[in-house]
């Protein structure tokens, strides 16, 4: 890890250093949100408003601190020092615990090695290419070991991972991705969105190392919506580029008017569905390498405008419009609450 270009990056999106040097020297009890990103990638911006929604909703008593990744990692002396021990932290959630994104991965580890705080994981996928790797295997025992960590899947598959792996039960638990916790509510924390629909598809697709789909199977599907009169229009959750805090909100909300205005997104990308599901945007999606994107469905797979990949053109087409389900919002708000209360259970222990 470069230090130098870690603290670059903390210098040019966090808000004041001084600032927050100060707030680290005040109070107790308080809940520090880390790892929230620089990097231009939205779906984990979304992530860390949602994060910050959810304490002061339910925890509004505590005084919240978020801190980037790069923060945490180029003050890593700061927060050995000023980290009080009846401080809570909590790693921002997202996909990339496992051995896909190591660095991500050695982050967590370093804070479950390092620190004697009660330590919350949001919502995580957790995916090991290589089962059988000492690297897995160091991982899984240090889950195991860190009897202070309560640990937050977003998808089943990473839940039965960690209960297969001898993780004791009562530390973790299966929730919905934290942005879900925006379902129904969108408008409340993005007032400014944008809702005029365009004649226009707008496709979102990954190209990385999580991208399973072909390029032929994405042509065919371009082709299928032109032939009806479509546009297609490219857009991405991810620039390549560093985004301040202070702007996230802007541009945030800037990216959900882009998904509003489509007619339908067809993505593999788990946010892009997300943020087309909380905008009333109908959506087709196909699955990447590590399932989060169909693990993350199972929970909002009661809606008829947010469906994997059909077996026509027509299914799409006979979409109904999108509307909010009364039902489904009460059961993530419901989901959401559980997950308060076993935190506030697990801090209280």
């Amino acid at each position: 890890m470069n230090i130098y270009k870690e603290w670059l990056k903390s210098l040019y999106s966090d808000r004041n250093l001084h600032s927050i040097l100060k707030r680290l020297k005040e109070g107790t009890g308080r809940i520090f949100i880390i790892g929230l990103p620089v990097h231009g990638n939205y779906g984990d911006h979304l992530i860390g408003v949602a994060e910050k929604a959810f304490f002061e909703k339910f925890f509004p008593k505590h005084q919240l601190i978020e801190l980037s990744m790069a923060y945490c990692n180029s003050h890593r002396d700061v927060l050995k020092k000023f980290i009080k021990n009846d401080d809570v932290i909590v790693i921002s959630g997202g996909g990339w615990m496992g051995d896909l994104y190591t660095h991500d991965e050695d982050f967590v580890r370093y804070y479950l090695r390092e620190f004697t705080n009660k330590i919350i994981i949001f919502p995580q996928t957790i995916h090991y290419e290589d089962l059988s790797s000492t690297y897995c295997q160091e991982g899984v025992d240090l889950y195991r070991k860190s009897m202070n960590t309560f640990i937050c899947c977003r998808d089943k598959k990473s839940y039965d991972f960690l209960i297969k792996n001898r993780v004791s039960a009562d530390r973790v638990f299966c929730v919905p991705d934290i942005t879900l916790f925006f379902y129904g509510k969108i408008k409340k924390y993005f007032s400014e969105i944008s809702e005029s629909k365009r004649h226009v598809i707008g496709f979102c697709f990954r190209n990385d190392n999580e991208k399973i789909s072909t390029n032929e199977e994405l042509d065919s599907y371009k082709k299928s919506f032109v032939k009806v009169g479509y546009d297609i229009e490219l857009f991405s959750t991810e620039e390549n580029k560093y985004v301040k805090q202070n702007n996230r909100m802007k541009e945030l909300t800037d990216l959900l008017s882009k998904i509003s205005s489509y007619e339908y997104v067809v993505t593999d990308r788990l946010h892009a569905m997300i943020m087309a599901t909380l905008v009333g945007t109908k959506c087709c999606f196909l699955d990447n390498k590590t399932k989060k994107v169909s693990g993350v469905y199972r929970w909002i797979d009661s809606l008829e405008t947010t469906i994997p990949q059909p077996k026509s053109l027509k299914v799409l087409l006979e979409m109904p419009e999108p509307m909010v389900l009364d039902r489904l919002e009460n059961e993530l708000s419901q989901m959401f609450e559980h997950l308060a209360k076993k935190i506030d259970e697990f801090i209280r222990r």
